[in-house]
């Protein structure tokens, strides 16, 4: 009987052994998934810790460019705002300097002009015309020297219709103390009214530049002011009350009225300072250059005397001298 209970132990025992067996296998499975698991989760939290601070650093980099680029934008506003407010002052000296002949801020020195040009002076097409000798004048835009022909001024002119405008013109620096800025004017060429440059001129000894002008007279245009005049005490006679800036004299009022014309087109100023204002990396004096000088053939009042029945004026008669 007890050998018979034991031989029916044995494989209860045999099987209760298997499963104990099975189930610690199972157990260990589980440990391992429950680890596995445990990794991948930890994984995971830490892939998310990661994203998270790449997220939050990629927030911290965004928002340190938005913070550069106000940063920027702000500087660029300032750089505007005091480019604008400099252009503004430099505008607003324009106003009152230009007028009087004085040079637009920040602008080059213009550079001596080349030797005048040989010009052939015909007769003159009557006692009343003087000549006014040919030029050098300096283009800005083109930073080069360009000739204006010499042209004959009639003393008696009188046109009915008024001059246009004066015109602002680009001022550089002198190109040294011997100069002096002549402002351009309109001449009448006995068909209409054409314009001559204005330029740097050099000082005379015992003359001074009087600026050729129109006044209303009697309903007729008159002209006054011949270039270049011999300065004594009937020139300061025939021009008491003239304005003057250094050795350029104009008419009663004319730096004034220029003044007050320049303030009504500011847009026409700034151009003009513009112009003449010194480029980035260009030197400070320009090299100097210039074109041939066309030579264009004067025009002559056709109402004028016949010039073959005069004799030619001199060049350079007691009291106007319109020499260089």
């Amino acid at each position: 009987m007890k050998t018979r209970l034991r031989s029916h132990r044995t494989p209860l025992a045999f099987a209760v052994s298997l499963l104990a067996l099975a189930a610690c296998q199972r157990d260990a499975r589980d440990d391992a998934d429950r680890e596995k698991i445990s990794q991948q989760a930890e994984s995971a939290a830490r892939e998310a810790r990661e994203a998270r601070a790449a997220a939050e650093s990629a927030e911290r980099t965004s928002k340190s460019a938005e913070q550069t680029a106000d940063r920027a934008e702000q500087t660029a506003e300032n750089a505007d705002r005091q480019s604008k407010e400099a252009e503004d002052k430099a505008v607003a000296a324009a106003v009152k300097d230009l007028p009087v002949g004085e040079p637009s801020p920040g602008a080059v020195v213009v550079p001596d002009p080349p030797a005048d040009e040989a010009e052939v002076v015909s007769a003159a097409p009557s006692p009343h015309h003087s000549w006014y000798p040919g030029y050098w004048y300096y283009d800005y835009p083109d930073r080069k020297y360009l000739w204006q022909d010499g042209f004959w001024l009639d003393r008696d002119g009188n046109p009915h219709q008024a001059p246009p405008a004066e015109r602002f013109e680009a001022i550089g620096r002198p190109p040294g103390s011997a100069f002096f800025y002549a402002h351009g004017f309109w001449r009448w060429d006995g068909a209409e009214y054409v314009w001559a440059p204005g330029r740097w001129a050099r000082h005379r000894e015992g003359f001074v530049y009087t600026h050729p002008v129109y006044e209303l007279v009697g309903g007729r245009w008159v002209a006054r002011g011949w270039g270049f005049e011999r300065h004594d005490a009937e020139w300061d006679h025939r021009h008491e009350g003239w304005d003057h800036h250094g050795e350029f004299w104009g008419p009663p009022g004319y730096f004034r009225g220029r003044e007050a014309y320049a303030r009504e087109h500011e847009r026409d100023v700034r151009d003009r300072v513009n112009e003449a204002r010194r480029r980035p990396n260009e030197p400070e004096r320009p090299p100097v250059k210039h074109d041939p000088p066309r030579h264009d053939p004067p025009k002559h009042d056709p109402t004028s005397h016949d010039p073959s029945k005069h004799e030619p004026t001199s060049h350079d008669p007691p009291k106007h001298d319109h020499g260089r």
